[in-house]
């Protein structure tokens, strides 16, 4: 990413006037700003405005607020800038912060620290990072209030636009959040935060809130869909997680039910192919965890698929992808169209490119609107015709014979194919007992090939 261009390196400190010093009386800027809690006295100093990047370690004082930038600045690999508790940022229009180094916003319960516009109407543009290769890149948030922002462009497509050195690197943390308000995102995007290019939130990050954006909460790439932290995430345009698929997911990932539901793809639906494992040979086993709860709403002809690859031998292939999906009655996992009128075959299947690994496990699952088309054929008997299958088309589809039925008490719906592909040459594993079906325009099973050289059956079973 280009840098945002800013003035000569360097800090200065005056009196500020017009519109800011307005903004300073209101402590905060923006109309939307409250007032500050109780231990954040308003300031009463006439504030410190800067200009430069920032390239030697410095604290922004409570004392010295209201701290004004007019156009934006940088925070230099090596350098890290302290905000401190009850400490108020205003920044002019379309302002954006980058960090290279350490950006560190250390408030604390009832003495927060507030990064907000210069005043009514003024937005500023957006939080970013330029990740250094060491991974010294980091932000720290805790009790944080970002607020008249989200003036996107297209270097930053949220009001936080985490980016790490490339997705296909391994995860990234580079953004701590504790109780951390984004409030308002304008832009033509209009995600409240991104993340991508490997980059993701740090394990022990909790408490974030995004409201009042013009789009969608939160973008995440890939395997960065795992770190969102626990917080909220309503009251936007579009309540909903976009996870959208860069690289194939090559680290354990999991998604957690954060009160929204997921959409694979984006909204353009770019990013619709989700491939869990590489295709590599002699690729490791690689897990998608889907936690009790969570919805993940499939754009129009996704997928998502559990590679295969070829063994280290190339002697033969085995599962590189696995998901494991544990539902629960009350708290079943469903997948299910994106469209605003789902139909039947609207995404094409939950996609087992060879045998499903030992660990796959699906329970209280829920599939709805697939069996799109695949666009494969010949891996199953047809039976209109007791030959071999015209199409593959199916919700739950697998290339290869599992070891046993690992799809219980689970349900499948709305399928403009079959509800299981049984795409494999091998013995018929059963699906039926436990599962339930309705609107499957298929069979609710197929029948696989036989071992050669036996044929097809005629008739072909097709419940």
């Amino acid at each position: 990413m280009t840098a945002p261009r800013s003035r000569a390196p360097g800090t200065i400190r005056f009196a500020l006037a017009g519109a800011l010093l307005l903004a300073a009386s209101a402590c905060g800027g923006g109309s939307s700003t409250p007032p500050p809690p109780a231990g954040c006295p308003a300031p009463s100093g006439t504030g410190t405005a800067h200009s430069g990047d920032i390239t030697a370690s410095t604290t922004w004082t409570a004392a010295g607020s209201p701290h004004g930038v007019a156009s934006g600045f940088g925070v230099r690999a090596g350098a890290t800038l302290t905000i401190e508790p009850c400490a108020t940022v205003l920044l002019g229009q379309g302002a954006v912060i980058w960090v290279a180094g350490k950006l560190v916003a250390a408030g604390q319960s009832g003495r927060p620290v507030s990064i907000d516009s210069t005043g009514a109407g003024v937005r500023w543009g957006y939080l970013t990072t330029r990740a250094e290769p060491d991974g010294s890149t980091f932000i720290d948030l805790a009790y944080t209030t970002l607020v008249n922002g989200g003036l996107t462009d297209i270097n930053g497509l949220g009001l936080i636009d985490l980016r790490g050195t490339y997705s296909g690197y391994p995860r990234q943390p580079m953004l701590r959040v504790k109780e951390v308000t984004i409030d308002g995102t304008a832009g033509p995007y209009g995600y409240g935060l991104i993340l991508r290019e490997g980059a993701t939130f740090t394990a022990d990050s909790t408490g974030l809130t995004i409201k009042n954006a013009v789009g969608r909460p939160i973008r995440a790439n890939d395997k960065s869909v795992g770190s969102i932290p626990p917080g909220s995430y309503t009251g936007n345009a579009v309540d909903e997680i976009v996870w959208t698929s860069v690289v194939p997911i090559d680290e354990e990932t999991a998604i957690h039910d954060r009160g929204v539901p997921y959409r694979l793809g984006e909204p353009n639906l770019n990013g619709s192919d989700m491939r869990v494992g590489l295709g590599s040979t002699g690729a490791p086993l690689v897990t998608l965890t889907v936690d009790a709860g969570v919805t993940i709403k499939v754009n129009p002809n996704g997928r998502l698929v559990m590679e295969s690859s070829l063994n280290a031998t190339g002697t033969g292939v085995h599962p590189s992808g696995s998901l494991i999906a544990m539902g629960t009655a009350a708290r079943p996992i469903t997948f299910t169209s994106a469209a605003a009128v789902p139909a039947s075959g609207d995404w094409v299947a939950l996609w087992f490119d060879t045998a499903p690994a030992p660990n796959a496990r699906l329970d209280h699952v829920r599939v709805e609107y697939a069996g799109g088309a695949t666009y494969a054929n010949g891996y199953h008997c047809n039976p209109s015709t007791s030959g071999y299958s015209a199409n593959e088309n199916s919700a739950i589809l697998m290339f290869g014979e599992p070891a046993a039925q690992f799809v219980t008490n689970s349900t499948i719906t709305s399928s403009a194919g079959d509800g299981f592909g049984r795409a494999y040459t091998g013995s018929p594993v059963d699906f039926m007992a436990g599962n339930t079906f309705s609107g499957v325009s298929g069979c609710k099973q197929g029948f696989p090939r036989p071992q050669p050289p036996a044929g097809c059956p005629s008739p072909v079973p097709c419940p």
